[in-house]
């Protein structure tokens, strides 16, 4: 037989012993020296205190080993309840339950408004219920109406909320500031780790260094978990890194002269037609807004003519000319 265990309160009405689920058993009453018989012990409830009775099963001519039945009586009844979990993240629900049946359970305490019913022998804890601390109490009663309570503490922790932004998402590659991403975690007051993708952080900024990277979009990700174990939702970002533009510039001819034959404008064809075109001219010389370079405006020699060429991205590139 399995061993079993049987709970009176004080002066209780007794029932003769029995193991349910097994027959032709053997009673050694309450030492495994006496000898046996087929007639169940009624225990005593007079007296607080547990006492051990012995008991074998007989199949087929053959006896069992011996098993204990433990009576335990008491002046009141001491129900235990089990909880699936004392502590979760809020949005769980906890399954609960006693370790016995009783005739009449009553649940009360700051949880039970958040109980599918307050007199089920295993109601359930409602994943509606908010963060906090909270207090179970159990009251019951069995056949012999006796009676019996017991409390337990529940705790919901809160489930971060997260988002991450920047100042700016669009960069070119040749940005070498470190731009940062900052993550904003609510409730502010809790702590716990931080993690993020594409980018190298244990706590909640991080740093994206565009020309670190090759021209591409980056998707930064962040999660918060806090020390309670409770995960945050993931948010998101693209941090995109342009390329620089690809200029060049072909002047209409190199070489003219000042004044008289051939010294008609020196005109400048850049490879792009869209975007923002910025020329200038060292050695002390002046080109128009348009790169047309007038012999007659300048002194004879050498020039090199810069242009400076802003794409859509606003990336920006230079290219060089001799005249």
């Amino acid at each position: 037989p399995t061993p079993t265990t049987i709970s009176y309160c004080l002066n209780a009405t007794a029932q003769p012993l029995a193991i349910a689920g097994y027959s032709n058993l053997l009673w050694y009453g309450t030492s495994k020296t006496n000898t046996p018989t087929t007639t169940a012990p009624t225990p005593l409830t007079n007296t607080e205190g547990n006492t051990i009775y012995y008991v074998s099963q007989v199949v087929d001519q053959c006896e069992s080993d011996i098993a204990e039945v433990t009576v335990i009586v008491k002046s009141k009844l001491e129900p235990q309840i089990n909880l699936s979990k004392a502590e979760v993240c809020a949005g769980t629900a906890i399954n609960i339950s006693l370790s016995q049946g009783y005739v009449k359970q009553t649940w009360s305490g700051t949880a039970a408004s958040y109980l599918n019913s307050t007199t089920m022998a295993a109601p359930e804890f409602l994943a509606t219920a908010p963060a906090g601390p909270y207090t179970l109490t159990v009251d019951v009663e069995d056949a012999s109406s006796c009676t019996g309570t017991a409390s337990v503490a529940i705790q919901v922790n809160e489930v971060p909320v997260v988002s991450i932004s920047a100042d700016d998402v669009t960069h070119c590659v040749s940005v070498t500031d470190a731009q940062t991403i900052t993550a904003k975690i609510t409730p502010s007051t809790l702590t716990g780790t931080h993690t993020w993708t594409n980018v190298s952080s244990t706590s909640s900024t991080a740093s994206f260094v565009p020309s670190s990277k090759t021209p591409d979009d980056y998707k930064i990700t962040y999660q918060f978990t806090s020390d309670d174990n409770c995960p945050s939702n993931v948010d998101s970002l693209i941090m995109t890194v342009y390329a620089l533009p690809s200029i060049t510039i072909t002047p209409s001819k190199t070489d003219v002269c000042k004044s008289g034959i051939n010294s008609s404008d020196i005109t400048m064809s850049p490879s792009q037609t869209v975007g923002n075109f910025v020329y200038s001219v060292d050695n002390g010389g002046t080109i128009a807004s348009n790169g047309t370079f007038s012999p007659a405006s300048n002194a004879a020699g050498d020039y090199i003519v810069t242009l400076t060429y802003t794409d859509a991205n606003s990336c920006t590139s230079k290219a060089i000319a001799d005249v």
